[in-house]
C-alpha cells in the first residue's frame, strides 16, 4: 500500500478510502496510517459516511458517533477533502 500512496503523492493522483469510522482497528492497521501520513500531500482524498456506519457506537461516549465527530477525523486525521454522506444520515433529515 505504501507504494500506491507515493505513487499517488508524486503523480499528483487523488484517492478514496474505507468508511470513516474513527478508531477501528481494521482501519486503522490498513490504510488510515496511509492517509495520515501522505495527509496534504495528495491531489485529492474522498471517503464516506454511509449506513452501516451511522449505527456504530463510540466507545468513549457509549453513544453513535455525531457528525461534527465523523467530520474531525476525516479532515483533521485523514486529510479528507470531500466527505461522501448515505442519504440515511440523520443530519440530512433535519437541517
Amino acid at each position: 500500500m505504501g507504494r500506491l500512496f507515493a505513487f499517488a503523492a508524486k503523480n499528483d493522483v487523488g484517492l478514496g478510502g474505507p468508511d470513516v469510522v474513527t478508531g477501528r482497528k481494521g482501519q486503522m492497521k490498513n490504510s488510515n496510517p496511509f492517509f495520515k501520513r501522505y495527509k496534504g500531500q495528495l491531489a485529492f482524498v474522498g471517503m464516506a459516511v454511509q449506513e452501516p456506519t451511522l449505527t456504530y457506537e463510540n466507545p468513549k461516549t457509549g453513544k453513535l458517533f455525531r457528525k461534527d465527530e465523523f467530520e474531525a477525523f476525516a479532515t483533521e486525521y485523514l486529510g479528507v477533502d470531500v466527505l461522501f454522506r448515505s442519504t440515511g444520515s440523520p443530519w440530512l433529515r433535519h437541517p
